[in-house]
C-alpha cells in the first residue's frame, strides 16, 4: 500500500497543482481530482485497495467491505450501507452476493442520476482459491442479466411486502446514454 501509494502520490503532484489552479480561478477543482480502486493479491489474498487523490491508501476490510467511487459514490454510499444493514450485519458477502450487490448498487445509481451515470453495468472480480493466487473473472452480460433480474425481483418484493400486494412488476431501467 505504501510503495503503491507514494507512487501515485508522485504521478497525480502535477494534476493536484492543476487542481488548485482551476480551484483560485473557478472555484472548484473537482473535475481535476479523481480517486482509484486497485484489486491485487495481498499473501495471495484478494484485497481491495481505494486510493484517494493525493495517492493515500485504504484497504477494504470486514468491517467496510465496500467502496465507491465516482460521480454515483454519493448515491451508492448509502445505498451500500442499507444492503449491509439487511443483509450481512455481521459476515462478509460471499463472492456471489458481493456481486449481487455491486450490480444492484449501479442499477440503482443510474437509475436515481441517469443523467450522471450511465451505460452498460461492467463487473470483474478477483477471486481466491486456498492455496493458489487469486484470479480476475470479468462477467459476461449473461451473468449481468441475471443479476438485473434477481435485482427486479427483490424489488418487486419488496414493493409487494410493504404494500401487501401481489404480481408487481419490475420498474422500467432509464435510456443507456
Amino acid at each position: 500500500m505504501d510503495k503503491l501509494g507514494k507512487d501515485i502520490s508522485q504521478l497525480v503532484t502535477p494534476y493536484l497543482h492543476t487542481a488548485q489552479l482551476q480551484r483560485s480561478l473557478t472555484g472548484d477543482s473537482c473535475t481535476s481530482l479523481c480517486k482509484s480502486l486497485v484489486a491485487f493479491p495481498v499473501a495471495q489474498k484478494p484485497c481491495l485497495f481505494q486510493f484517494d487523490f493525493n495517492g493515500a491508501p485504504e484497504r477494504a476490510t470486514s468491517e467496510l467491505p465496500f467502496v465507491a467511487l465516482g460521480s454515483g459514490q454519493g448515491i451508492a454510499d448509502p445505498f451500500l450501507a442499507l444492503l449491509r444493514r439487511l443483509l450481512w450485519p455481521k459476515e462478509e458477502p460471499t463472492l456471489a452476493e458481493g456481486r449481487f450487490a455491486a450490480v444492484w448498487t449501479i442499477d440503482h445509481v443510474r437509475r436515481t442520476n441517469p443523467g450522471g451515470v450511465g451505460g452498460d453495468v461492467q463487473l470483474a472480480s478477483l477471486d481466491s482459491s486456498p492455496g493458489k493466487m487469486p484470479t480476475v473473472t470479468v462477467a459476461t452480460e449473461s451473468a449481468i442479466n441475471e443479476h438485473l433480474q434477481s435485482v427486479e425481483l427483490a424489488e418487486a418484493a419488496i414493493v409487494e411486502q410493504i404494500r401487501g400486494q401481489g404480481n408487481v412488476g419490475p420498474a422500467e431501467l432509464p435510456p443507456k446514454t
